[in-house]
């Protein structure tokens, strides 16, 4: 098996527009890689279900994304983005004026091995999605208006570069699997889709996120400002 790695272009923002570039990068390639839901009747007998989507306006990027309309989705995907973009703009509070941080957050699939009486569980990663950012502080509105013009034509060009990839039968995907085995491939616990397995990793100016120790010095920082 390939293990395949795309590195999508460098993202420039500003700290309110991170969130939601980065939303909108993840939701598109979860979409993309989403199966029917398989509902089983029996040995042999079972039904296809559709994906279903939504569209997202951005408020901070001129830009709308397609995603699928799961509230449990979204938490976990949320949850992952928010905890890298926290960090980012924790990093950028700590250090000097002007000094642009970097970071890169990877969506990652995989499938599970069976574990053996010696082994536990062996989880083999098959395709990497890096979204690399770059946060800025732009000091006129002059800037800023060209930086989000910039951005938005950067994040229409990835989500163009997304769809060529995914449509891409080059690139490997896991064949689906029988019943027993659907948990070493899918996610099985979406309703309404079946997610390839998946898991988020990222780095802040290329130290492992929990390794940064962004969210305690923050907080000093805050408590020394308060003394």
């Amino acid at each position: 098996m390939n293990h395949i790695r795309h590195p999508l272009k460098t993202l420039e923002v500003e700290g309110h527009q991170i969130e939601e570039a980065v939303r909108a990068i993840m939701h598109t390639i979860l979409f993309l890689r989403a199966k029917p839901k398989y509902t089983y009747k029996g040995p042999g007998s079972y039904s296809i279900g559709t994906v279903g989507y939504e569209d997202v306006d951005c408020d901070c990027i001129d830009l709308t994304y397609t995603r699928m309309p799961s509230r449990k989705l979204q938490d976990k995907v949320h949850a992952n983005i928010s905890k890298f973009c926290d960090a980012m703009r924790g990093r950028q509070e700590i250090c000097n004026m002007g000094e642009t941080v970097t970071g890169t957050i990877t969506l990652q699939f995989y499938q599970r091995n069976k574990a053996t009486w010696t082994l536990g569980d062996d989880t083999v990663p098959w395709e990497d999605w890096l979204v690399s950012v770059n946060l800025v502080t732009r000091n006129t509105e002059r800037g800023r208006q060209t930086m989000l013009e910039r951005l938005s034509d950067d994040m229409r060009e990835i989500i163009f570069t997304i769809i060529q990839i995914t449509n891409n039968d080059d690139f490997y995907t896991p064949k689906d699997p029988k019943q027993e085995d659907m948990d070493s491939v899918f996610d099985t616990s979406f309703e309404e889709f079946q997610s390839y397995l998946f898991k988020m990793q990222a780095s802040v100016n290329d130290v492992p996120l929990e390794e940064t120790g962004i969210v305690g010095a923050t907080v000093r920082k805050i408590s020394q400002a308060l003394s």
